[in-house]
């Protein structure tokens, strides 16, 4: 089934334009400034969250069968990281967040979040008491995330980032990554894991039951940074690694041509 993106997204693949936002963004969102909140200390909020967060875990089984009859490979992969890491992923869906977090199972998991997704409201409690991680919008609030970043990953947490920044949704190739994410793996000496989210085409009996192909989170193994170099090489050094890795796990799962295969085409 065409994807209404498609076309959208091959014309600004052509132009290089591989962060540009596609879908609708939330423009009245709440401001991540110097009051956000990233790790709370009173004792009835914690509880709260993690009241919520056991919630999520049990009902993400059924919302990813039936959103996206979610398969997942490469779980023995994560057994392997006995510290905090980075996770990288394709930003795909907007549930995507959710197949993740279920693939990476039972590792406490949070994921980081465009300024735009700091929702208001119930839903905005809820999406940060899940585990969201919103980018600050100020100087202060900058250094507020990059502070509960490096606290998460001492408590040996997993923290994602979209490192191709926008989401483009049912995108089947991969784009560019971000230096970021690879910034705070080296800051805080931990190995990136890529995580490679793919579309399975249906089978004859699965189409009686499902219109869109299912989703594969694919997990590899974790990616360390090379201590022996400066840390601006080691970012490069990161990010060039985990690009290859994304790359190829694309390129296997869909069947391009590893020889012509491009992002801009």
């Amino acid at each position: 089934m065409k994807n209404k993106y498609d076309e959208i997204h091959a014309c600004l693949a052509k132009e290089g334009k591989f962060d540009t936002y596609t879908t609708p963004m939330n423009e009245d969102h709440k401001k991540v400034d110097d009051a956000h909140v990233y790790l709370p200390k009173n004792i009835f909020v914690k509880m709260g969250y993690g009241l919520f967060r056991g919630f999520v875990t049990c009902v993400q089984p059924l919302v990813n069968f039936f959103a996206f009859g979610l398969k997942v490979k490469g779980r023995k992969n994560l057994k392997k990281v006995k510290t905090g890491a980075i996770t990288v992923a394709n930003h795909v869906h907007y549930l995507d967040c959710i197949a993740i977090r279920q693939a990476c199972f039972p590792k406490s998991f949070y994921t980081t979040a465009a300024p735009h997704n700091n929702k208001k409201g119930v839903m905005g409690s809820f999406l940060r008491a899940a585990g969201e991680l919103p980018l600050g919008e100020t100087f202060s609030a900058q250094k507020n995330f990059n502070q509960a970043v490096a606290t998460l990953l001492k408590k040996k947490k997993l923290i994602n980032f979209y490192a191709e920044q926008s989401l483009w949704f049912r995108y089947e190739k991969s784009r560019p990554y971000k230096p970021g994410a690879f910034r705070f793996a080296v800051t805080n000496n931990v190995p990136v894991v890529p995580i490679v989210l793919c579309f399975k085409e249906l089978n004859k009996f699965e189409r009686v039951f499902r219109r869109q192909k299912k989703l594969v989170v694919i997990i590899q193994e974790p990616i360390y940074p090379n201590t022996e170099l400066d840390t601006k090489e080691q970012v490069k050094d990161l990010q060039a690694r985990c690009q290859k890795v994304y790359d190829d796990t694309i390129i296997d799962f869909y069947g391009y041509d590893k020889n012509t295969y491009s992002y801009y085409e």
